[in-house]
């Protein structure tokens, strides 16, 4: 799955006939500075604080862009395939 973007696609969009969840992936502010991340694919501690402060809206102090962390339902899920596959 890891290696096919399409397939991946599907999962999301199965996932959110289920519940709905926070996606971090795409190209926002955050993914595209590689300081952001130890290499490809482990981001850096403050980044899961980004996430976590998305997510829970549980520290004001922590500043997190607009652009990364898009909640997913399935009301929605079809805009955000969309805009994932025009990324690509």
């Amino acid at each position: 799955m890891a290696n096919n973007p399409a397939q991946f696609m599907e999962f999301k969009k199965r996932l959110a006939q289920i519940t709905d969840f926070y996606d971090f992936s795409g190209i926002n502010s955050i993914t595209k500075d590689p300081f952001n991340y130890y290499e490809t694919s482990h981001y850096r501690v403050f980044i899961g604080e980004m996430m976590l402060a998305r997510m829970f809206e549980n520290d004001k102090n922590i500043t997190v862009p607009e652009d990364f962390g898009d909640l997913v339902t399935k009301s929605n899920i079809d805009i955000h395939i969309k805009k994932l596959k025009s990324q690509l």
